[in-house]
């Protein structure tokens, strides 16, 4: 196998797809879309809810989560591979 992940290239792509769920689901669900989807991120995430600052803090927050994620994925699959 030899072929490494670039974990901050990874990290990066997670910290994107995180913050872009996180305005996806605040659009969709005040659109009248998605609506239980949003009642159950604000139970999971500690700074969403569907207002503008909720909406950008909850873009942070999806972003951290992403890199991390995405950062520890390529790190193990580095490690064990």
């Amino acid at each position: 196998m030899g072929d490494k992940l670039k974990a901050n290239a990874l990290g990066k792509a997670g910290a994107v797809l995180g913050a872009a769920c996180a305005l996806l689901l605040t659009l969709l669900g005040n659109a009248g879309i998605y609506r239980g989807a949003m009642s159950m991120a604000q139970q999971w995430h500690m700074f969403y809810t569907p207002t503008a600052i909720g909406t950008i803090t909850g873009m942070v927050e999806g972003a951290i989560l992403g890199f991390l994620g995405g950062y520890a994925i390529a790190w193990l699959y580095n490690k064990f591979a």
